[in-house]
């Protein structure tokens, strides 16, 4: 019911995601950002960064985060069936579709904070079931 993923690269990240209907992710980087999603009906989401500002929607059925920093955008729409994230930076648009099932991470290289870990050339995918843990 519940597993935990540990990714840890260069800049430092840590994710954490335990049992199937509460996840808690954390992302800790040099310019430090915490991300917290708890339950499959209600989202939170928290960053802090030095650079950055939080917009925050949340109701009890579906949350839009709206996150604007210098290195680009990042629009969050999540629901209780689904999450669409779109990352946009200077290199390129990356689209992620998360349901309860199925979760894909993306860590952002160099100053990048959200699930996402690019480079210049190449994009690396990771995918989580919920369901199937492969820690």
């Amino acid at each position: 019911i519940g597993c935990i993923y540990i990714l840890t690269t260069t800049i430092g990240c840590i994710y954490i995601l335990t049992t199937t209907i509460g996840c808690i992710y954390i992302l800790t980087t040099t310019i430090g950002c915490i991300y917290l999603l708890t339950t499959t009906i209600g989202c939170i989401y928290i960053l802090t960064t030095t650079i950055g500002c939080i917009y925050i929607l949340t109701t009890t059925t579906s949350c839009i985060y709206i996150l604007t920093t210098t290195i680009g955008c990042i629009y969050i729409l999540t629901t209780t069936i689904s999450c669409i994230y779109i990352l946009t930076t200077t290199i390129g648009c990356i689209y992620i579709l998360t349901t309860t099932i199925g979760c894909i991470f993306i860590l952002t290289t160099t100053i990048g904070c959200i699930y996402i870990l690019t480079t210049t050339i190449s994009c690396i995918y990771i995918l989580t079931r919920l369901s199937i843990c492969i820690c």
